[in-house]
Protein backbone atom coordinates (compact mmCIF):
# COMPACT_ATOMS: atom_id res chain seq x y z
CA UNK A 1 0.00 0.00 0.00
CA UNK A 2 1.44 3.37 -0.94
CA UNK A 3 1.51 5.69 1.90
CA UNK A 4 3.55 8.95 0.31
CA UNK A 5 2.22 12.09 0.89
CA UNK A 6 0.50 13.74 -2.12
CA UNK A 7 1.55 17.08 -3.95
CA UNK A 8 -1.90 18.41 -2.07
CA UNK A 9 -1.01 17.11 0.96
CA UNK A 10 2.76 18.51 0.68
CA UNK A 11 1.68 22.11 -0.42
CA UNK A 12 -0.81 22.08 2.45
CA UNK A 13 1.62 21.44 5.09
CA UNK A 14 4.48 23.70 3.81
CA UNK A 15 1.80 26.63 4.17
CA UNK A 16 1.04 25.66 7.69
CA UNK A 17 4.35 26.07 8.43
CA UNK A 18 4.50 29.24 6.33
CA UNK A 19 1.98 30.24 8.43
CA UNK A 20 3.17 29.13 11.83
CA UNK A 21 6.66 30.67 11.05
CA UNK A 22 4.90 33.98 9.94
CA UNK A 23 2.98 34.28 13.13
CA UNK A 24 5.52 33.85 15.17
CA UNK A 25 8.14 36.29 13.69
CA UNK A 26 4.84 39.01 13.83
CA UNK A 27 4.40 38.10 17.94
CA UNK A 28 7.72 37.79 18.52
CA UNK A 29 9.34 41.43 19.26
CA UNK A 30 7.08 44.49 20.49
CA UNK A 31 7.79 48.08 19.96
CA UNK A 32 7.95 51.32 22.42
CA UNK A 33 7.63 54.61 22.04
CA UNK A 34 8.63 57.90 23.37
CA UNK A 35 6.30 58.90 26.36
CA UNK A 36 5.34 55.91 27.62
CA UNK A 37 6.87 53.43 30.14
CA UNK A 38 6.39 49.75 29.71
CA UNK A 39 6.36 47.14 32.27
CA UNK A 40 7.19 43.45 30.44
CA UNK A 41 7.13 40.05 32.36
CA UNK A 42 8.49 37.17 31.20
CA UNK A 43 5.50 34.26 32.25
CA UNK A 44 7.31 31.63 32.35
CA UNK A 45 11.03 32.76 33.62
CA UNK A 46 9.40 34.98 35.59
CA UNK A 47 11.38 38.05 34.42
CA UNK A 48 10.58 41.29 34.00
CA UNK A 49 12.30 44.09 32.30
CA UNK A 50 10.93 47.94 32.61
CA UNK A 51 11.62 50.04 28.81
CA UNK A 52 11.63 53.61 29.29
CA UNK A 53 12.91 54.75 25.60
CA UNK A 54 11.40 53.93 21.61
CA UNK A 55 12.98 50.85 20.59
CA UNK A 56 12.21 47.07 19.63
CA UNK A 57 12.40 44.33 21.77
CA UNK A 58 12.04 40.78 21.78
CA UNK A 59 9.61 38.49 23.50
CA UNK A 60 8.54 35.03 23.71
CA UNK A 61 4.74 34.61 21.83
CA UNK A 62 2.18 33.66 24.17
CA UNK A 63 4.17 33.66 27.46
CA UNK A 64 4.89 37.94 27.79
CA UNK A 65 2.89 40.31 29.27
CA UNK A 66 3.25 44.00 28.44
CA UNK A 67 1.90 46.88 30.67
CA UNK A 68 1.68 50.28 29.45
CA UNK A 69 2.16 53.75 31.34
CA UNK A 70 1.76 57.17 30.33
CA UNK A 71 4.96 58.14 31.55
CA UNK A 72 3.15 62.16 32.46
CA UNK A 73 -0.11 61.72 33.89
CA UNK A 74 -2.68 64.89 33.65
CA UNK A 75 -5.77 64.66 36.32
CA UNK A 76 -8.04 67.25 35.02
CA UNK A 77 -10.58 68.58 37.78
CA UNK A 78 -12.17 71.53 35.57
CA UNK A 79 -15.06 69.73 33.76
CA UNK A 80 -16.42 66.34 33.42
CA UNK A 81 -16.32 66.88 29.78
CA UNK A 82 -14.16 64.94 27.23
CA UNK A 83 -10.45 66.18 26.80
CA UNK A 84 -7.26 65.28 26.02
CA UNK A 85 -6.45 64.12 29.76
CA UNK A 86 -6.04 61.11 31.81
CA UNK A 87 -8.87 61.87 34.22
CA UNK A 88 -11.52 64.59 33.31
CA UNK A 89 -13.45 65.20 36.26
CA UNK A 90 -15.29 67.69 38.22
CA UNK A 91 -13.98 70.30 40.17
CA UNK A 92 -13.41 69.74 44.07
CA UNK A 93 -15.83 69.79 46.72
CA UNK A 94 -14.15 71.78 50.04
CA UNK A 95 -15.05 72.75 52.89
CA UNK A 96 -13.41 75.55 54.76
CA UNK A 97 -12.67 76.28 58.34
CA UNK A 98 -15.82 78.66 58.64
CA UNK A 99 -17.95 76.37 56.65
CA UNK A 100 -18.29 77.78 53.64
CA UNK A 101 -18.24 75.83 50.86
CA UNK A 102 -16.58 76.33 47.13
CA UNK A 103 -16.29 73.94 44.04
CA UNK A 104 -12.52 74.29 43.21
CA UNK A 105 -11.29 74.23 39.47
CA UNK A 106 -7.49 72.28 39.34
CA UNK A 107 -5.51 70.44 37.59
CA UNK A 108 -2.67 68.29 38.36
CA UNK A 109 0.38 67.03 36.23
CA UNK A 110 2.26 64.06 37.79
CA UNK A 111 5.67 62.35 35.70
CA UNK A 112 6.19 58.33 36.79
CA UNK A 113 9.43 57.05 37.64
CA UNK A 114 11.96 55.77 35.41
CA UNK A 115 14.15 53.64 37.96
CA UNK A 116 13.52 50.16 37.18
CA UNK A 117 13.31 48.74 40.72
CA UNK A 118 11.18 51.73 42.24
CA UNK A 119 8.74 50.85 38.80
CA UNK A 120 8.56 47.13 39.58
CA UNK A 121 7.96 48.25 43.21
CA UNK A 122 5.13 50.20 41.80
CA UNK A 123 3.17 47.86 39.12
CA UNK A 124 3.55 45.42 42.08
CA UNK A 125 1.45 47.33 44.26
CA UNK A 126 -1.18 48.49 41.48
CA UNK A 127 -1.07 46.37 38.41
CA UNK A 128 -1.26 48.78 35.89
CA UNK A 129 -2.13 52.27 34.48
CA UNK A 130 -5.72 52.63 35.36
CA UNK A 131 -5.58 51.67 38.61
CA UNK A 132 -2.45 53.47 39.68
CA UNK A 133 -4.20 56.97 38.20
CA UNK A 134 -7.72 56.22 40.02
CA UNK A 135 -6.43 54.55 43.24
CA UNK A 136 -3.19 56.94 44.20
CA UNK A 137 -2.72 59.80 41.72
CA UNK A 138 -6.37 61.02 41.66
CA UNK A 139 -7.28 60.13 45.62
CA UNK A 140 -3.96 61.94 46.42
CA UNK A 141 -4.84 65.25 44.56
CA UNK A 142 -8.55 65.31 46.14
CA UNK A 143 -7.09 64.52 49.65
CA UNK A 144 -4.29 67.41 49.01
CA UNK A 145 -7.68 69.97 48.00
CA UNK A 146 -9.65 69.01 51.03
CA UNK A 147 -7.37 69.38 53.67
CA UNK A 148 -5.72 72.25 52.37
CA UNK A 149 -9.28 73.59 52.18
CA UNK A 150 -9.54 72.97 55.96
CA UNK A 151 -6.42 75.41 56.94
CA UNK A 152 -8.14 78.17 55.53
CA UNK A 153 -11.25 80.00 56.03
CA UNK A 154 -14.16 81.19 53.21
CA UNK A 155 -13.20 84.65 53.98
CA UNK A 156 -9.59 84.06 53.36
CA UNK A 157 -9.94 82.07 50.42
CA UNK A 158 -12.18 84.19 48.75
CA UNK A 159 -10.71 87.69 49.22
CA UNK A 160 -7.32 86.65 47.95
CA UNK A 161 -6.04 83.50 49.09
CA UNK A 162 -6.45 81.60 46.12
CA UNK A 163 -2.65 81.40 45.74
CA UNK A 164 -1.70 80.76 49.14
CA UNK A 165 -4.01 78.33 48.66
CA UNK A 166 -2.28 76.82 45.52
CA UNK A 167 0.95 77.27 46.65
CA UNK A 168 0.44 75.07 49.98
CA UNK A 169 -1.65 72.52 48.19
CA UNK A 170 1.22 72.13 46.18
CA UNK A 171 3.91 71.79 48.82
CA UNK A 172 1.76 69.45 50.61
CA UNK A 173 1.59 67.31 47.33
CA UNK A 174 4.96 67.04 46.82
CA UNK A 175 6.26 66.68 50.24
CA UNK A 176 3.87 65.72 52.40
CA UNK A 177 0.59 66.61 53.98
CA UNK A 178 1.28 69.12 57.77
CA UNK A 179 0.58 67.55 60.31
CA UNK A 180 -2.23 69.62 61.74
CA UNK A 181 -4.57 70.47 65.15
CA UNK A 182 -8.06 71.47 65.05
CA UNK A 183 -7.75 74.67 67.35
CA UNK A 184 -10.33 77.84 67.83
CA UNK A 185 -8.77 81.10 66.35
CA UNK A 186 -10.61 84.48 65.80
CA UNK A 187 -10.90 85.73 62.52
CA UNK A 188 -12.45 89.09 61.42
CA UNK A 189 -15.37 89.65 59.24
CA UNK A 190 -15.77 92.56 57.11
CA UNK A 191 -19.46 93.85 55.88
CA UNK A 192 -21.73 96.50 56.17
CA UNK A 193 -23.21 97.05 59.42
CA UNK A 194 -27.11 96.71 59.61
CA UNK A 195 -29.47 99.36 59.10
CA UNK A 196 -30.75 100.35 62.99
CA UNK A 197 -32.11 103.12 65.44
CA UNK A 198 -28.60 103.53 65.82
CA UNK A 199 -26.84 103.12 62.15
CA UNK A 200 -28.82 104.89 59.52
CA UNK A 201 -26.02 104.96 56.72
CA UNK A 202 -26.81 101.70 54.61
CA UNK A 203 -23.17 102.11 53.34
CA UNK A 204 -21.39 101.85 56.78
CA UNK A 205 -18.38 98.88 56.68
CA UNK A 206 -17.80 97.41 59.94
CA UNK A 207 -15.54 94.77 61.46
CA UNK A 208 -16.42 92.15 63.45
CA UNK A 209 -14.99 89.20 65.14
CA UNK A 210 -15.43 85.64 65.72
CA UNK A 211 -14.71 82.07 66.64
CA UNK A 212 -13.77 79.34 64.12
CA UNK A 213 -12.13 75.97 64.59
CA UNK A 214 -9.40 75.55 62.21
CA UNK A 215 -6.68 73.04 61.34
CA UNK A 216 -3.84 74.79 62.55
CA UNK A 217 0.13 73.65 61.03
CA UNK A 218 1.90 72.01 63.96
CA UNK A 219 5.96 73.30 63.56
CA UNK A 220 8.75 70.91 64.81
CA UNK A 221 11.45 72.51 67.12
CA UNK A 222 13.12 74.19 64.29
CA UNK A 223 10.05 75.97 62.94
CA UNK A 224 9.17 74.10 60.41
CA UNK A 225 5.84 72.11 59.51
CA UNK A 226 5.86 68.59 60.43
CA UNK A 227 4.39 66.32 58.13
CA UNK A 228 2.92 63.22 57.05
CA UNK A 229 4.33 60.60 55.14
CA UNK A 230 3.89 61.06 50.87
CA UNK A 231 2.09 58.55 49.72
CA UNK A 232 3.74 59.51 46.32
CA UNK A 233 7.78 59.63 47.32
CA UNK A 234 7.70 55.84 47.79
CA UNK A 235 7.16 55.78 44.10
CA UNK A 236 9.61 58.71 42.87
CA UNK A 237 6.36 60.18 41.74
CA UNK A 238 7.06 64.44 40.68
CA UNK A 239 4.42 66.62 40.58
CA UNK A 240 5.14 68.80 37.91
CA UNK A 241 2.46 71.18 38.14
CA UNK A 242 -0.88 72.31 40.07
Amino acid sequence: MNTKPTFGAKFFALVGVGVLTLILALTSWFTTTEGHIYYVQNKLTGGTEVYAEPGIHLKVPGFTAVSTYKAVATIDMTTAEAANFTRNLNPVDVQYADTYTGAVPMTFRFRLPTDPEVFRQLHKDYRGYANLVDSLLVNTSINAAVVTATQYTGEEFFQGGVNAYKARMEDQLRNGLYVTKREQVTIKDTGYAAVSSTNADANKVEVTERLVTKNVIQLDKDGQPRRQENPLAAYGIQVTQV
